[in-house]
């Protein structure tokens, strides 16, 4: 994998396990939810940068950030009710780094041409 262009680095947390049932996925959904939340909610983290999955109580972290957004992303995954293990699947910039962050990813064209009931147009 490393010797594909632009692959910088792989990362396998790969568990083999049997299905989950839906009371585990659903009590995932819940845990994603609280995380997400308390990451929106938090001013040292952006939520644009940094991605949540959780899967049988186990968080995964993965994005773009800098080492303070990941100390707070991991805090606040770490202390939610339900969360069993925290992974961190970052890559590092420092706050100067422009370059360092992704740009806007452009709207979907279905996404642009969306009219809202009542909308008029």
């Amino acid at each position: 994998m490393l010797g594909v262009a632009g692959v910088r680095s792989v990362t396998n947390e790969m568990q083999i396990s049997a299905p989950t049932a839906s009371s585990v996925r659903l009590n995932d959904e819940y845990i994603t939810v609280q995380v997400k939340g308390r990451i929106m909610g938090s001013s040292k983290v952006s939520a644009m940068h940094a991605r949540t999955v959780v899967e049988d109580g186990v968080v995964y972290l993965l994005g773009l950030v800098t080492q303070e957004e990941a100390n707070e992303a991991v805090e606040l995954a770490r202390t939610t009710d339900g969360v069993r293990k925290v992974v961190t699947i970052f890559e590092y910039c420092k706050p100067t780094d422009e370059p360092c962050r992704p740009a806007p990813v452009a709207k979907e064209p279905w996404n642009s041409r969306a009219r809202l009931p009542g909308s008029g147009s």
